[in-house]
């Protein structure tokens, strides 16, 4: 006799769910571990949102780290300045301003941003989709050009100065 299928229970829903981060461990038997493997696609316009998002974050990310770079070059030159004046002056006190103290809570919390959009893309690593990753490449390249290249631009206009 020949085996046939049973048609589908009209209880249960379609199966239409579209996963974006597709995992290729699932095929062997693992469990999913990746959080974002339970968000769906309905529209195209969610998955370009989606992108847009990763590449949002890459950019974001890059970005924080060229301006922590910019803002710790600049209050190191100001306390190089400060440390000439002070031994032409012939002072010896170290002077602890309030300045360099909420650089440095700035700084963290700029670190702190910067360390949770990392771990948004390492999420976004693992799902081993390519239209994400390419995304997450992009973003990140485009926030390294444009924050990378006006630190590199301040650096050569303050260090090369002609008199």
């Amino acid at each position: 006799m020949a085996e046939t299928e049973s048609p589908p229970s009209p209880a249960a829903p379609p199966e239409t769910t579209v996963y974006i981060f597709y995992a290729p461990f699932l095929e062997f038997g693992f469990t999913p571990t990746i959080v974002l493997q339970h968000f769906t696609l309905h529209t195209m316009m969610q998955f370009y949102g989606a992108l847009g998002a990763v590449a949002g974050t890459a950019f974001l990310f890059q970005l924080l780290a060229a301006f922590k770079e910019r803002l710790y070059s600049r209050y190191l030159r100001v306390q190089r300045m400060r440390t000439a004046a002070d031994i032409e002056n012939g002072d010896d006190d170290e002077s602890c301003d309030g300045c360099s103290c909420m650089l440095f809570i700035f700084l963290t919390g700029l670190h702190i941003v910067q360390t949770i959009c990392g771990f948004l893309l390492i999420l976004v690593a693992a799902s081993f989709n390519g239209w994400m990753i390419g995304a997450m490449i992009g973003g990140s390249a485009l926030g390294y050009l444009l924050g990378m290249w006006r630190c590199c631009c301040d650096h050569i206009h303050t260090e090369f100065k002609v008199p």
